[in-house]
């Protein structure tokens, strides 16, 4: 098949859904499939030899790049070349912008056309924008809208799938969850000292590690809480934050504030083919974040071998198992949640069975598996589309 893969972010970029665009589109090539990319025009990315469409956007945002694009202007092609390159298989990432080209040609073309929401935007836009009311209301109505006009939606959990229920989606819903390169993250510790180097931590010390944005829905200042409530135990703990955003400042403030700067290391801005050595130094992974709705980072660090620490949502159900491979703290005060990191860091016992538990658990989410049950969906929807037609 011929599958297009419309996405508004930067490609290659640095969230989450550029990464899970980047690993089915691999294991939809190994299977003998065709995948084109349709993405915004990056001025510092060559695309020699790769089978992707750009378009002329603005960037809007540094690290990770984000851009405002626009989908009826192609570069280096006419918009009639575009959506005339004929596809079997429509799948956006996204119900805006490029997605609204993607419908386009689905319909032009009469090909199955299927959005993965990776996001429930509504709550995303009440925890990040200054208006909290008519704009997620109206999210609300169009990521609604614009899933009934599809031939069928992919929810990354069930957490959004539910959140697509209650926004009326009517057509079928297939809840089919990240994958992950475990070629690229495995367990390796032996540059874990020289890594710690870099960052002035001692190879001696326990290291809880956060990867992803710096801003307010990952409920950072929560996490640094818990580091000061964990300081009062042991002296020897690290938290590395590997990423950026706007909230960086804020966050060295609030260490600041709470006297724990000196245990609090920021990377800033890592590519995502180098961050697997990070999690190789560390001991332990922790979220706060209420927002999620299944983060690529969980299994990143499952992959590497890392016990896990999160507040309870259903975002971490398939991945981060009480008791298992990390715990899901219910109570939502920074004590308890330094009470479970404490847990693992002070006992070795616990912390290797948590360990082999979190590659067993990664080992389910490999771009190989998930991959051919993606095809079984296009399956799928094609036969019922064909039917239809």
């Amino acid at each position: 098949m011929r599958i297009g893969f419309f996405t508004d972010y930067a490609y290659p970029g640095g969230f989450g859904v550029e990464f899970a665009v980047n690993a089915y589109k691999s294991g939809l090539e190994k299977l003998g499939h065709d995948v084109f990319i349709y993405a915004p025009h990056d001025k510092g990315v060559k695309d020699d030899g790769f089978q992707i469409f750009r378009f002329r956007a603005i960037k809007v945002q540094k690290n990770p790049k984000m851009f405002f694009n626009f989908p009826f202007l192609p570069v280096g092609c006419s918009l009639r070349e575009v959506v005339n390159f004929k596809l079997d298989i429509v799948h956006t990432q996204s119900p805006f912008n490029l997605g609204l080209l993607a419908r386009r040609i689905a319909r032009k073309q009469k090909v199955p056309f299927i959005c993965t929401h990776h996001t429930d935007l509504p709550t995303w836009i009440r925890e990040n924008m200054l208006e909290k009311w008519l704009t997620p209301h109206l999210a609300q109505w169009w990521v609604g809208r614009y899933s009934n006009q599809t031939d069928a939606v992919i929810a990354i959990s069930s957490k959004i799938k539910v959140a697509l229920e209650k926004m009326k989606v009517k057509k079928p819903i297939y809840v089919l969850p990240n994958c992950i390169d475990l070629k690229l993250f495995y367990k390796d510790r032996s540059g874990a000292v020289e890594l710690r180097k870099k960052y002035n931590i001692k190879p001696e010390a326990k290291v809880l590690i956060f990867v992803g944005r710096l801003s307010r829905e990952k409920n950072l200042i929560f996490s640094l809480r818990a580091l000061a409530e964990i300081l009062k135990k042991r002296k020897d703990v690290i938290f590395l934050l590997v990423g950026s955003g706007y909230q960086m400042d804020e966050l060295k403030k609030t260490a600041a504030n709470l006297g724990v700067a000196e245990n609090v290391r920021f990377t800033g801005f890592i590519p995502h083919d180098e961050v697997a050595p990070y999690y190789n130094a560390s001991d332990v992974f922790i979220m706060a974040s209420l927002s999620e709705i299944m983060p690529l980072t969980v299994l990143e660090a499952a992959a590497c071998g890392l016990p896990i620490v999160v507040l309870d949502d259903a975002a971490f159900y398939d991945t981060v198992f009480e008791g298992g491979n990390g715990f899901r703290v219910k109570e939502q005060k920074p004590e308890a949640f330094a009470e479970k990191a404490l847990r693992l860091l002070n006992d070795e016992a616990l912390y290797e069975k948590f360990s082999q538990a979190s590659l067993d658990v990664a080992a389910k989410f490999s771009i190989e598996e998930l991959s051919k049950k993606l095809i079984e969906i296009y399956s799928y929807v094609k036969n019922r589309s064909d039917n239809f037609l």
